[in-house]
């Protein structure tokens, strides 16, 4: 499901000076009301001006948003319905909403504006009637419902010229789709939208949607897309519109499937996203998205990176609650704890240092500083993606790279696959007795900590290991929401 926003409404508002204030502010909280403001005064001629200045793709906010699909956001907003237009609830029913929109189309017949507004009323209005459900759910008096409604929204821009408004393309794409048209009107569509609007990016994100299999796209079709978009669009707007498709899917996808079946790598996206920060400085929900990626890719330097600019301000439209976040937070505090720690000398504790090393490597032929050596009876070693970490104060004697003895406080393992071979190696581990809140990690696979009640699992990582008792654990599918 989309992450979409909420408007607020006010009817008792001061007027701005509609153009010099639209060209200028970013105020997404001072837009809404003042257009808003205008449409409940009548003041039809002024948000017609405003709709014609805005329509050029270039007029967008700081973030690279654009003001137009914006503007139709508010316009069409109403009680209960979310939109695009900032986190806002809207007041006005939508009888009232369809009312006074009516009346600018009465006083200007001939206008654009009123008929995109008009249709995306109609289109939310249709989506109230379908709910939220998965399809299968869908009564067929929901379905006739939600039919004759979309259908209603699309007469009203039937016979427009898409090219002079780039979101009358927006509503026909995302329409279809939901109506189920075909797939080569979609095709022509998306061709014409994005010749005559190259850089309204939310075309490639919608268009990401749609090749989702469950949509129309074929088996590795939308892989093919994403990478597409670096070579058309190409340089800095092909790396905006593949962050744009990055923050669409991510909201479709589990963690492990972001980075598996949409064509999308973590090097790439986290390319896209920061040449989108040096045209468009980034927003707190992309940086929560971001380290929630991190997290999932295991990239503890960019994900504290993410951190400094999250700070405590977590996005509840990411994470599930704050818990969530505060996991993260943690899985970076410590890592970051680690490499900024000092060697231990003596019997104290060691935090995490890496070493280049090979699966199977003894612990004895790591080049170790001497006084590592010295204690390596003391320590805690693991082998993880091709590289050795000292860390803990515990005792675990590493034989090969799959076998431990474990008597500390922490126990990581490399698991080759989720066959059922590795489902035997976790639970020969976890047969070994594991104090009440130790961590269990397993490496490329997820990780979870155990703690007084062990049916409690700290879900992590590319996918969650469901921890049953300390004696077992199984796998099961990972799922982000």
């Amino acid at each position: 499901m989309i992450h979409r926003c909420r408007i607020f409404l006010s009817f008792a508002l001061v007027i701005l000076p509609v153009l010099a204030w639209a060209e200028t502010s970013d105020n997404r909280s001072e837009f809404s009301r003042t257009i808003e403001g205008l449409l409940q005064a009548g003041e039809f001629d002024k948000l017609e001006m405003m709709a014609s200045e805005l329509r050029n793709p270039d007029e967008r906010f700081s973030n690279s948003n654009s003001k137009i699909r914006f503007l139709y956001g508010v316009l069409a907003g109403f009680q209960g319905v979310k939109c695009v237009c900032g986190k806002y609830e809207g007041t006005a029913t939508f009888k009232d909403k369809e009312t006074v929109l009516t009346q600018w189309l009465t006083t200007h017949p001939q206008s654009t504006a009123p008929r995109v507004a008009l249709a995306e009323l109609l289109i939310r209005y249709a989506w109230v009637a379908r709910g939220n459900d998965y399809a299968s759910k869908v009564t067929p008096e929901q379905w006739k419902l939600f039919g004759e409604r979309m259908q209603l929204g699309l007469n009203y821009i039937k016979g427009l010229n898409p090219s002079k408004d780039p979101y009358i393309y927006e509503e026909l794409l995302t329409s279809g789709q939901a109506m189920g048209i075909t797939r080569a009107i979609l095709d022509r569509l998306y061709l014409d939208a994005v010749h005559d609007f190259p850089r309204y990016y939310h075309f490639y994100a919608t268009r990401a949607e749609m090749l989702q299999e469950k949509w129309y796209g074929r088996p590795g079709e939308l892989a093919t897309f994403t990478r597409s978009l670096l070579i058309s669009p190409g340089g800095q707007y092909g790396q905006i519109a593949y962050s744009y498709v990055t923050s669409r899917l991510f909201s479709e996808f589990h963690a492990t499937d972001l980075f598996t079946y949409t064509g999308l790598s973590w090097p790439q996206i986290k390319e896209a996203f920061l040449t989108r920060d040096r045209a468009y400085p980034l927003e707190n929900a992309d940086w929560n998205r971001l380290l929630h990626m991190a997290v999932s890719a295991n990239d503890h330097v960019f994900a504290s990176e993410a951190l400094k600019h999250i700070g405590k301000d977590w996005d509840e439209n990411i994470w599930d609650d704050q818990g969530e976040f505060e996991k993260a937070v943690s899985w970076v505090d410590a890592w970051t704890r680690a490499d900024a720690a000092p060697a231990a000398t003596g019997q104290d504790q060691y935090w995490l240092k890496t070493l280049p090393v090979e699966p199977g490597t003894s612990l004895q032929n790591l080049p170790l500083p001497e006084q590592q050596i010295y204690l390596e009876k003391k320590a805690e070693y693991k082998l993880v993606q091709g590289k050795a970490w000292l860390s803990g104060s515990g005792a675990l004697e590493l034989a090969d790279h799959k076998t431990f003895t474990n008597s500390g406080a922490r126990v990581e393992v490399t698991l080759d696959d989720t066959e059922s071979k590795s489902f035997k190696d976790c639970e020969s581990l976890l047969k070994n007795a594991i104090p009440d809140g130790s961590e269990i990690i397993l490496s490329g696979h997820g990780r979870y900590k155990q703690f007084q009640d062990a049916s409690l699992p700290y879900q992590f990582g590319l996918g969650v290991f469901e921890l049953v008792d300390i004696t077992q654990c199984k796998f099961a599918p990972y799922s982000k929401r």
